[in-house]
Formats: C-alpha cells, structure tokens, sequence
C-alpha cells in the first residue's frame, strides 16, 4: 500500500516530482523494465489520482493504494524493491509518499465449507482483475471484481484469474474448487487445581487461515472466544471435558473434545514448621500434606559455614533424613526450601527451619587437678557454652579414696567434694564428666582428682637418748616416698643448747646436744613432714641429753695404814653416777 503526494509547479515532466518503484538484483541491476520497474511523475489527468490547490501551488495526490507486484519471476534469488520519491529538478517543489509493503503468496483464497450452497473465490489485492472457467460456472467469465461467487458450487471445478498490475504487467492464476477442512487439537501443560494452565492450539486448516477459537472448559466458566492459546485455572481436582471449536477465515468450523484430569495442588502442612536438633544427629523429619500421596523435593543452605551434613533433593521423598553437624559455638539454622509433589502437580514452595545446636564441650585445661589429703576439691566447670551444665559418675584408683560422689541427676557447672586419701601412695579420682546444654548431650570427658597422701613420721619409737656433747645424728623416716622435714624446737631448760629450728626440709636432724647441767635435760623437736606440696601433721620427738658424770670427793687423795681398806665413797655431780678405775 502506498500514499503519494506530488507538488505540480508544471515544469517539463523530466523535471517534475515524481514517484517510482524499482526492483532490482543483489548488485542494483533492474530485473525487468516493464514488470519491474513503475514510474509517475506529477501531471494532469493522471489515472486515479486527485488534485488539490495549496498555499504553494497546485498539488497532485494518490489516496491509500493498494497494488500488486509479482515477484514470481526472481522466486529463489535475493531482490530489493526500492520506494523512491523526487522533488522537482530545481528544488523549489516537493514530493514525498507513504509505504507499508508485505509480501505474500500469489494465489487466491477459497470460501467454501461443505454444505455450502456457494463459494467465494477472492484474488490478492492490488491489480486489475479478469476472471475466467472452462470447468465451472461460465457466468462468471468476464468478471472484473476482486471476489466472485460461484453458485452451486461443484469441487473440482477450475476458475482462473488474470491479474494486471499498475506497471501493466500480467500474471494468470488459477484455484480448483475444494472445501475447506479443519483438524481442530490442542495440547495443554500438567493441570493442577488453582494452578493456571497453558492450553496451546495445534489445529491446522488444509486451505486459508484459521481465524477464532472458542474454549469451553467445562467447568462452568464461560466459554473464552477469540484467544488461540489461553491460559485456565480449575478451582477444585477433578476430571474436565475441554472443548475446543476452530473457525476458519470464511466461518468453516471443526471441535475437539479432551478429556484431562486435574490433580490437587499439594502441600506441606507440617506445623511447627521449625525443629531444633542437637549436633551430629538425624534431622528425622516426616513431611506431611492435606494431600494423599505426596512426596516432597527440597534445596538447602545455611548462612554458616559451620553447618555441614545438609543436600538438595531432587528424588521426591516422603521424609527428610540428614545428620547435621555443627562445629561452632551458637546455634546455627540450615534452611531446607521443601517443594510438594503429586503426580505432575508441583505444590508452593514452603521454608522449614532446622536449627542445630553445637555439641556442649567441657573446655577446662589441663584435665586434671592436684590435692592433698582431707582437702576441698572445688572447681567450677566451663564450657563453649554458656547454658551448659554437668552430671557425672567417679571412678577412683584405690580403696584408700573417700569423700567423692558422682551426680547423674542434678546438672551443674561446680563440683564441690571433701576427697580423703587414708593410704601412704598417690591416687585419683576420675570424674566423667558428661556436658549438657539445650537439650543436647556432650561427649563424656575426664577429669582427674590427683589426691596426696598427708605424708608422716615413721621413726620408732619418737625419743633417742644421747650423752652430753653428742650429736643426734638423726635420719628422719615416712611411709611417704619423697617426704622431707622441717622443725621447731623446745629445750627442757637453759642448760641444754646446741639445737635449732630448721624451715628448710631435709631428711637428716644432726645437731650436737649440750646439757651444762648436772641433771637430765632434753629439747622436743616438733617435727612436720613435707612430701608433694602436703604438710602432714606435726610429730613430736623427744631427745634426751644426759648430763656429764665428774668426781667431787675433796680432797682427792687420803692417807692409810699398811693392811687397812680404803673406805672411799665417791661422790658425782649427777645423781647416781657410778666409777670405774684403774691403778698406778
């Protein structure tokens, strides 16, 4: 179609607006210089044109035109039509013109459906027009319309047109009479209730263009006209007729009816929808719908990188099985975005939360404690988690332990016991500590109790008797490997010295004794024993100094008689003291 309006100033026609159409090969060559080619310059008496005077002068115009050209010569090869409009030579005058061009099949349509008492025969737009039969209706020879109809129609009959373009090129066509057929058919997507569905028209037509479809999808809504591929949504799971009524261009029609079934849309109704596990155990979810039959796939993520054990699914399946492991210090969530499936229904997507609770740890370091005998073992217990409390049972390394108890019912964060060790050796008390927080359960860890013997003075008996002057010369005993000892010291009197206090712990007590008396003195050494940072009880050993025996007749000699006895009682400074002698 075209539109051109041409000013006529009235020069000679070589100068004058003018309009042409030219179809030429891929290197610009014209193909044809008849049929291909179609020029117009402004002028008088031009066929179906119009004229009209303006402010610029006398204008000539061609309303909307539709014309025909036939490419059937070039079929095969690449050609280019060209629209070209010219002002006139000189420049003073315009031209200009309006295109919207297509290409389409060089034939004409058929309108006839069986049944039909006649058919309408149309050829393509654009030309001059002589119809033509030898077979059919003679009547209509001679016609110069674009459509003609035939009455009584009788298939198999030939009508011929001659068409002539507006270059004055000629080309005959010709169509047999058959009816219009229709295969109406469609496809749709999977149907679920309250799901649009996609309906999609396969129908095909052996002759002209289909043209309208009515859709009834027997479900009560309205019949849906004039849309090919519609998109419906049923209300409720159930088996539908779906009718499908094709229209051709002339009004020739054909139907199909499906029958499809429509599945119920699942869910998950799982509530709450949300589960704490304890790290390194089972998520043990069962999924559920309201619908029958329905199985499940899912994606899974976590924001923390401290979740591990989570996967998608892509397998429907009825229950969600995964070990969590959570190896930091807070609860963390895995997200599982669950979808439900039945049949080919995919249902709306639902988010559970699994969160998933670290492994209470007892984190005390070092594992073990030392005590000494009859003292409070008091330690509060810690944690990578602040909740976190302790039972525990106790397991002791001999017999001669006491005191301590286990706790297998009260979780707490301190263990408090009096632990007693009657024996001589060093033993433990073992602690299985189980942690125990949110819920979750730890793994059991040991805490050893080292417990010492308060370590003792063995020596018997506790005195030793010693000359005056003498040292002790003392190697001091326990029952406990290792023990050294200290002491203080108490005299009988002043007349005994040459003791001392001892703070440094030694195995050996070796000091020389000095009683400058004439009577019995002794000094107490209270004696404590020191083995493995324990101090045992203080012991009390008594030493004895006994005083130096003198002579203390005066004077010390005497005068007898020949043949006569001495009769000398001697005399010492210490009581009882006894003589020996011997003779010069």
């Amino acid at each position: 179609r075209y539109a051109v309006v041409l000013q006529d100033p009235s020069h000679p026609k070589s100068q004058q607006p003018s309009f042409t159409i030219a179809i030429t090969d891929s290197i610009g060559n014209l193909l044809d210089p008849t049929c291909g080619y179609y020029y117009v310059a402004a002028g008088p008496k031009l066929p179906g044109w119009d004229s009209c005077n303006s402010s610029g002068g006398l204008v000539r115009f061609k309303y909307w035109t539709t014309v025909g050209l036939n490419l059937t010569p070039w079929f095969g090869q690449r050609v280019t039509i060209t629209f070209t409009t010219r002002d006139c030579s000189l420049g003073g005058h315009y031209g200009y013109a309006y295109i919207s061009a297509y290409c389409n099949y060089l034939q004409m349509s058929t309108a006839l459906c069986e049944g039909d008492s006649s058919a309408t025969l149309t050829a393509p737009p654009g030309f001059s027009y002589l119809w033509s039969t030898v077979t059919g209706d003679t009547t209509i020879n001679g016609d110069t319309s674009a459509s003609i109809i035939v009455p009584h129609p009788t298939t198999g009959t030939s009508y011929t047109c001659n068409l002539t373009a507006a270059n004055g090129c000629h080309v005959a066509i010709t169509q047999t009479l058959t009816y219009t057929v229709i295969h109406s058919n469609f496809t749709y997507s999977s149907g679920c209730a309250s799901l649009p569905i996609q309906f999609t028209d396969s129908s095909y037509i052996n002759q002209n263009h289909i043209t309208n479809w009515t859709w009834n999808f027997g479900d009560g809504s309205p019949d849906m006209d004039g849309i090919q591929n519609p998109v419906h949504t049923f209300p409720a799971a159930g088996t539908y007729n779906v009718k499908l009524i094709s229209y051709s261009t002339e009004g020739c029609r054909d139907s199909i009816t499906k029958t499809i079934m429509v599945d119920s849309l699942p869910d998950l109704n799982n509530n709450p929808l949300y589960k704490r596990i304890c790290s390194n155990s089972n998520t043990n979810i069962v999924l559920s719908s309201d619908v029958s039959g329905t199985l499940f796939t899912w994606t899974a993520s976590s924001p923390s990188l401290n979740i591990t054990g989570f996967a998608d699914n892509s397998i429907p399946a009825g229950s969600l099985d995964q070990t969590l492991v959570n190896t930091g210090n807070s609860i963390d969530t895995v997200y599982y975005q669950i979808t439900p499936h039945k049949n080919t229904c995919a249902g709306q997507e639902t988010t559970y939360k699994v969160a998933v609770v670290p492994a209470p740890l007892l984190t005390n370091y070092p594992l073990s404690q030392s005590i000494c005998d009859s003292t409070l073992f008091n330690i509060n217990l810690t944690s990578n988690l602040d909740s976190t409390k302790f039972t525990w049972t106790c397991t002791a390394s001999s017999g001669n332990l006491s005191g301590y108890s286990a706790n297998t019912v009260n979780p707490v964060t301190v263990i408090s016991q009096v632990i007693y060790n009657s024996g001589y050796t060093v033993d433990t008390v073992t602690y299985h500590l189980i942690p125990r927080a949110l819920g979750c359960v730890g793994v059991e860890t040991d805490f050893k109790v080292i417990v010492f013997p308060f370590p003792d003075l063995s020596n018997i008996p506790l005195a030793d008797t010693l000359c005056n002057n003498i040292p002790t010369n003392l190697t001091l005993t326990s029952h406990v490997a290792n023990t050294l000892f200290t002491w203080t010291c108490t005299p009988s009197s002043g007349n005994i010295t040459g003791w001392n206090n001892n703070a440094v712990p030694t195995s050996f007590l070796n000091q020389d004794m000095v009683n400058s008396g004439n009577t019995f003195e002794s000094v107490t050494y209270h004696i404590t024993p020191h083995a493995n940072g324990c101090a045992g009880h203080v012991f009390n050993f008594v030493v004895r100094v006994n005083p130096t025996p003198a002579l203390m007749n005066t004077p010390l000699h005497k005068e007898i008689c020949n043949n006569l006895n001495t009769n000398i009682t001697l005399v010492s400074n210490v009581a009882g003291g006894l003589f020996s002698w011997t003779c010069i």
